[in-house]
C-alpha cells in the first residue's frame, strides 16, 4: 500500500526524499503536531476544537469565486463531489486567531485550538468557552455559510451550541 503524502507539511517534510518508511511519516508526523499544537501541559486545550466541514464541490467553488483572496482555502476531494475543507483556515480568514474572551484564547498559531489562560475549571471558563465557541460559529457562518461542528464530546450538564 502506498503511503499519502499529499498532506501539504507532510509534502513539505519530505520535499525531495523518495519513498520514506511507514516510521519516518510517522515521526514526521509527529513532529509535525508537537510544532502546530501547543503542549497541554504548559497551555490547558483539548487539542482541535473544531472538525474540518464536508461541503459539496460547488459550495467550494462558489466561496473561491467570490473572493480572489479565498483562493488558498485548503481543501481534499473525498468523493461524490464533496469536499473537505480546513477550519483552521476559515477561523483564521474571520480574524479569530488570538480572541480572547474570559480565560479563553483561540491559540495564535493554531486556531482550531481554543486554550484555557485561567488554569481553572469551573462555570465560569465553561461559560467564556461557550461564548467563544458560539462567536467562531457565528462569524465563519456569516463570512462564509458553514456550520462548524465541535470535535470533543462533552461529558455532564454542560452544552455549546
Amino acid at each position: 500500500q502506498q503511503l499519502n503524502l499529499s498532506y501539504p507539511d507532510l509534502a513539505n517534510y519530505f520535499h525531495g526524499k523518495e519513498n520514506p518508511t511507514p516510521s519516518e511519516v510517522s515521526n514526521a508526523v509527529i513532529t509535525i503536531r508537537k510544532n502546530k499544537l501547543p503542549d497541554p501541559q504548559f497551555e490547558p486545550n483539548v487539542g482541535s476544537f473544531f472538525k474540518n466541514p464536508i461541503i459539496s464541490r460547488e459550495r467550494l467553488n462558489s466561496i473561491l469565486s467570490k473572493n480572489k483572496d479565498e483562493k488558498d482555502l485548503p481543501h481534499t476531494h473525498i468523493g461524490n463531489d464533496r469536499v473537505k475543507i480546513s477550519a483552521a483556515w476559515l477561523i483564521d480568514k474571520c480574524g479569530l486567531k488570538g480572541l480572547k474572551i474570559g480565560g479563553v484564547e483561540v491559540h495564535k498559531k493554531q486556531p482550531l485550538v481554543l486554550i484555557n489562560r485561567s488554569r481553572i475549571n469551573d462555570q465560569d471558563v465553561f461559560s467564556n468557552l461557550t461564548r467563544a465557541v458560539m462567536e467562531i460559529k457565528q462569524k465563519v457562518q456569516t463570512k462564509y455559510g458553514i456550520s462548524l461542528e465541535i470535535e470533543p464530546r462533552i461529558y455532564g450538564d454542560f452544552k455549546i451550541d
